[in-house]
């Protein structure tokens, strides 16, 4: 789910395909105007503000409240559901399976959809969180598209971050996270994991993910468990599929990139994730989150 202490995630094109130095930059223009469904407008805490400069501070930017300390930003769910899908969260059910958790308050009387109970081909909408070190790694183009890299599910963010849960100092992989919204099939939630080595997965065919993971490093389990996720957009080494946004993608690789929100601040998340009493139910760990997105 992040990149640090990890292999690099490198351009998702072989050397072969794409010589020389300015390799991603080769990629980019080959991907020419290729754009996401969605892609929100970057947000940063009001404590880091002169990082990117002066923002205007006018009522229908900021807010005001206490409850969030982060510039507004357009709800990508929201806008999904203006298209006709819905955003799930990927959470357990009490038999340790897959299950969708509504992320717009919209969908939350829906309850919690157990994944097998879908038809194999059912396309789902889920967010996959991204970690890196640095934030303007969020500019390369596997990490704006999810492009052979790996990520995780709602829990990872608090599990990744949190001291003494998957890393005795926490935030193994980077600080840095961004949220991404894909279309899969309902499937491939069987289809396996594997860990993507240099921007490349050649064992790896469509999207996969793991079994819930529950076991931290200090020898404890969490009551409810997380998943990572893997999303190719190749096979193999073979050549790179250029809009992973496009429906042929879902057929070949068995996911569609639809959008992302982010970059987020991974200390801030916990930050916020303490002072409302560190909630481990994913449903308040959604409101952490929407916390930094306004």
């Amino acid at each position: 789910g992040g990149s640090k202490g990890a292999p690099k995630a490198q351009p998702p094109c072989s050397a072969d395909e794409l010589d020389g130095k300015d390799a991603e930059t080769k990629m980019a223009k080959l991907l020419g105007t290729q754009s996401h469904l969605f892609d929100t407008p970057k947000t940063c805490s009001t404590r880091a503000s002169s990082e990117w400069g002066d923002m205007p501070r006018s009522p229908s930017v900021w807010s005001n409240d206490e409850e969030c300390m982060f510039v507004e930003a357009p709800s990508l769910p929201q806008q999904l559901g203006q298209k006709g899908f819905i955003a799930y969260d990927v959470i357990t059910d009490s038999s340790g399976e897959p299950a969708l958790l509504p992320v717009s308050s919209e969908g939350q009387d829906m309850g919690s959809l157990p994944i097998k109970d879908l038809p194999e081909d059912e396309l789902v909408t889920i967010r996959a969180f991204r970690f890196f070190e640095d934030r303007k790694d969020e500019k390369h183009i596997w990490e704006r598209e999810l492009r052979n890299v790996n990520s995780g599910s709602l829990l990872w963010v608090l599990v990744h971050m949190e001291p003494r849960m998957h890393s005795v100092a926490g935030s193994k992989y980077g600080d840095w996270f961004t949220v991404h919204y894909i279309r899969v099939k309902a499937k491939h939630f069987k289809s396996g994991y594997h860990m993507c080595e240099e921007g490349h997965c050649p064992l790896v065919k469509t999207f996969g993910a793991t079994a819930s993971v529950t076991h931290l490093v200090t020898g404890q389990h969490l009551s409810t468990g997380y998943f990572w996720f893997v999303s190719p957009d190749r096979q193999g080494r073979g050549p790179a599929h250029i809009d992973v946004t496009d429906d042929e993608n879902i057929e070949k690789h068995g996911w569609q990139h639809m959008g992302r929100e982010g970059p987020f601040d991974g200390n801030a998340f916990l930050q916020e994730w303490r002072r409302q009493g560190s909630p481990m139910d994913e449903s308040r760990l959604q409101g952490v989150l929407s916390c930094l997105a306004r």
